[in-house]
């Protein structure tokens, strides 16, 4: 209809404005507006409120999707705002609590600063494409887990020694079996190779909750108490998903702002390390297409793929310098040693 009368206002050069009026009912005079639009009608000539005959008409623009996109920022100041999102609605009363006259449980925690990034990765394709691996964050996730150990022997009970939350065996497997996986209270777990083929029993009740041991992440290994030590301190798993996106939580908001840094520029050269061979460019260029942060209950924000590079650039010079420093350490140890056996030897 719309098209149709605007099509006649060109064509006779009557406003459309006119015609829009006509064609509703409305027996009004328009030019009882004053001409600056603000004058007062008469009450039988009442404007529409969105159309000032005094005025030129404007047609709305509609932006694209990308242009309606708020501009990236750096990462620390991606943080940053992230954290003082995640403050402003800790402090947003809830017309809710005001009722009750007490704070509601579970509206107010502390949040996962999570980092969402938009890879170029196309994960049906299968082999490299499929990213996935483990990282160990200095200032760990935040998060308590409850791990399970499936081993037997001196490895059950290096286990049950080292805290572990369930140790687990073959009656164990098959209770989560016929459960059907409401006998799981564990968020990781842990196995020895020998507990390989018993725990493939459980293959379509472990593998959609990601709980299967892989040696590539770790958690399929001989050595217990590392693998176990790694889970407490903050081992992070990632895997591309089906749209070839990577979510990762790295922290909480309430940590400070370099240690939120430290874990994001870890995990991002973990990211590097992993990046197929297929995809053109270095580092992270033509591997992410765009980052975004936010926390668990609040907006995202558009991240800086250059900042990003800053950051893993930063690091990796860094764990470089600090590797040569250790590799100098070593090598100045026997050099000392041998220099004061020739000493004594002189004596």
């Amino acid at each position: 209809m719309i098209s149709s009368l605007y099509t006649r206002s060109l064509t006779n050069s009557v406003p459309l404005q006119s015609l829009i009026a006509s064609a509703c009912g409305f027996s009004r005079n328009l030019s009882s507006v004053s001409a600056s639009g603000q004058g007062a009608p008469t009450a039988s000539g009442v404007p529409w409120p969105w159309l000032d005959p005094s005025r030129p008409q404007v047609l709305p623009s509609y932006l694209t999707q990308e242009e309606s996109r708020p501009k990236p920022v750096s990462l620390r100041e991606a943080v940053e705002l992230v954290k003082a999102n995640a403050a402003a609605r800790a402090a947003r009363s809830d017309p809710r609590d005001r009722l009750s006259g007490r704070p509601r449980s579970g509206t107010l925690f502390d949040e996962s600063l999570e980092l969402v990034l938009h890879t170029a990765l196309n994960p049906k394709k299968g082999g490299e494409q499929v990213v996935r691996g483990s990282v160990l964050l200095p200032h760990g996730t935040g998060k308590e887990v409850r791990v399970a150990v499936f081993a037997s022997g001196p490895d059950a009970a290096l286990a049950k020694e080292l805290g572990a939350d369930v140790v687990g065996d073959e009656a164990l497997i098959s209770e989560i079996i016929s459960s059907e996986g409401r006998a799981i209270t564990f968020d990781r777990l842990i196995a020895t190779p020998e507990f390989m083929k018993p725990l493939a029993r459980a293959g379509k009740v472990l593998g959609p909750r990601g709980l299967m041991p892989n040696p590539k992440l770790g958690t399929l290994t001989s050595d217990v108490a590392r693998a176990l030590r790694e889970m407490r301190q903050g081992r992070l798993d990632y895997r591309v998903d089906r749209e070839g996106n990577l979510h990762a939580a790295l922290g909480k908001v309430s940590f400070p702002t370099d240690a939120l840094l430290s874990n994001i520029a870890v995990y991002l050269a973990a990211l590097v390390e992993s990046r197929p061979k297929a995809l053109g460019g270095q580092g992270l260029e033509g591997y992410l297409r765009r980052v975004v942060m936010k926390s668990s209950m609040t907006r995202p924000v558009g991240v800086s793929l250059e900042s990003c590079n800053e950051v893993v650039s930063r690091h990796r010079a860094a764990a470089a310098a600090a590797g040569a420093a250790e590799a100098g350490a070593q090598g100045a140890a026997p050099a000392a040693a041998a220099g004061k056996a020739g000493a004594a030897g002189g004596a």
